[in-house]
């Protein structure tokens, strides 16, 4: 007997890419859908809609009347691993009615059981569309098909948001006031906003005058308290008077003004005052009394007199330095025993006494000073007492050690070493260190190692900070193919900070046809400041500035002005 295929990710993503091209417009309507912010249930109308706009139009003449159900009961029949593209999650479409572009759209009720009402995504390829298909903007029938079907409205400005996103204003602004029609508020927010880029103050005040009489007053009110001069006014909302206004103009001097904003509290000690009274014992050669005067104020909770006093004596005085230090450390104050200890490493070169004062910090539960100490012997060229120091720190839990350590075993040519130190960290939350290891890779020659540690940063949670280096490394090594293909698969985990960057990099370069394409892409991500970066560098007549004016078109083309509303 064979035992029966269990499944997996990978069958439904290996069977999308071998489907029949109706099966797969349908598939795709779904995935974009989902990556640009629709709920987890898709109604057939919508994907009825949509999906013609993915085929070619040779591919769509050739098809047969019907091939849309044909195509859907295709996508809801499970593989042999028992795994369907699509699930039936029950509903029925609303009553006919007609859509955007005033065509009637049939009730699903003859449709044969099975195939009716709402349809849901496998996870698997709802995953694997949104890195896939990152790079794309869906045509003009999947934006159509949103405003018409997609529900609930909240869901329809995510899909407007992320048209706009991707400079399809024309697009956005349409689904934008089919949500507020649908009666969503934040809609009324997001079209004043449009008005405002698109240079329109006029219109983009009157919205959000709308917005702040409305339901989203407090929403208008939080926007216009970042904003400019007069606008708080504009939107129906009287100015701030400065807190406490009163009762500071009634006060005779700076010190009461302060008292009444913030009043002292009883029974605290006048912090400034110990110093005063310390520093006058100190310089009237009353060192007994400066001292007593210094502790008692650190067993009262202020151990700022007794800082001033150690850094005093110790100028001539070392030894005592050290004393009123220990006695600053043994009241929870690590401050002036790691002054003393800075200026032993990096101004005495005494790294022992250094190291010394180090280790008794860190037996008090203050290993950070085992860290400095470390950078500072590093820094003269003592790399044998850095890499014990730091050893010592993690080892007293100082974790922010590991990557100065990673660094340590990397240089010395320890490269697996350095990768668990690295590994380390990151566990930690030190996402840099990976990135770090990643830059020095590049720099020693081995491209395909910091590669690889550049994308487990990005695993590990770095905000693909290690990737973005990398690719700018590359490029002004030269490598600028290189650069682009790190730039892009950064795009497609989500971010496309390094497409702006490249395009930016080109633009000073003076090969402008490269900086816009890299733009253009960095668009198609919905990175719409990438265009609007590159257009603020050229000329006011220049083709980038009307693109940020009026927007495109889903295929990429330039919006007329006349399309604007």
């Amino acid at each position: 007997m064979t035992a029966r295929k269990e499944p997996t990710a990978l069958d439904l993503v290996a069977r999308f890419e071998q489907v029949h091209a109706s099966v797969r417009a349908v598939l795709e309507a779904a995935m974009d859908a989902r990556r640009l912010g629709a709920d987890l249930d898709l109604p057939r109308l919508f994907l009825e809609e949509a999906a013609p706009g993915y085929l070619d139009q040779d591919v769509l003449d050739d098809l047969p009347t019907g091939w849309f159900d044909s195509a859907l009961s295709e996508a809801l029949r499970p593989g042999d691993a028992g795994m369907a593209p699509l699930s039936h999650v029950g509903g029925r479409a609303p009553a006919t009615r007609a859509d955007d572009r005033g065509r009637q759209r049939g009730t699903e009720g003859d449709v044969p059981s099975g195939t009716v009402g709402v349809y849901r995504l496998a996870e698997s390829l709802d995953q694997y569309g949104t890195t896939s298909r990152s790079h794309l903007v869906p045509p003009d029938s999947f934006w159509h098909a949103s405003g018409n079907h997609l529900a609930p409205a909240a869901a329809l400005v995510r899909i407007a948001k992320a048209a706009d996103d991707r400079l399809r204003l024309t697009t956005a602004e349409r689904l934008f006031r089919a949500a507020l029609a649908r009666g969503n508020r934040d809609a009324l927010h997001e079209l004043a906003m449009m008005r405002e880029r698109a240079g329109d103050a006029q219109e983009g005040g009157r919205l959000l005058r709308a917005a702040a009489a409305g339901a989203l007053r407090g929403f208008a009110a939080k926007r216009y308290d970042t904003g400019g001069p007069g606008l708080r006014q504009d939107a129906g909302f009287p100015p701030q008077p400065p807190a406490n206004h009163g009762e500071l103009a009634s006060a005779s001097t700076p010190a009461e003004a302060r008292e009444r904003v913030a009043p002292p509290v009883a029974g605290a000690r006048d912090v400034m005052a110990d110093v005063s009274a310390v520093m006058s014992l100190e310089h009237a050669g009353d060192r007994e009394g400066a001292e007593r005067l210094a502790l008692d104020a650190a067993d009262s909770g202020s151990t700022t007199p007794l800082q001033f006093v150690a850094h005093w004596r110790r100028s001539d005085d070392q030894e005592e330095g050290e004393r009123l230090a220990l006695l600053a450390l043994d009241r929870g104050d690590s401050t002036p025993l790691h002054s003393l200890a800075f200026e032993r490493a990096a101004m005495r070169g005494d790294a022992e006494g250094a190291e010394r004062l180090a280790f008794m910090a860190a037996e008090q539960n203050h290993p950070w000073i085992l860290h400095e100490v470390a950078r500072h012997v590093r820094e003269r060229g003592d790399r044998d007492r850095a890499e014990r120091l730091l050893r010592a720190a993690v080892d007293h839990g100082a974790t922010y050690s590991l990557p100065a350590l990673a660094e340590l075993r990397e240089e010395a040519g320890d490269g697996e070493e350095a990768e668990r130190f690295a590994f380390q960290a990151a566990d930690q939350g030190h996402h840099d260190a990976l990135g770090a290891l990643a830059a020095m890779r590049e720099k020693a020659g081995d491209g395909e190692g910091a590669e690889r540690l550049a994308f487990q940063a990005a695993d590990q949670g770095d905000d693909h900070e290690a990737l973005r280096a990398l690719a700018a490394m590359r490029e002004k090594a030269g490598d600028g193919e290189e650069a682009e293909h790190l730039a892009f698969q950064t795009a497609d985990r989500g971010d496309a900070t390094a497409l702006r960057t490249l395009a930016e990099t080109r633009e000073w370069a003076g090969d402008r046809e490269a900086a816009e394409r890299l733009a253009r892409k960095a668009v198609d991500h919905g990175y719409p400041s990438a265009m609007r970066s590159l257009a603020s560098l050229r000329a006011p007549s220049s083709h980038l500035r009307a693109i940020i004016r009026f927007g495109l078109e889903p295929d990429g083309s330039l919006s007329l002005p006349a399309q604007q509303s």
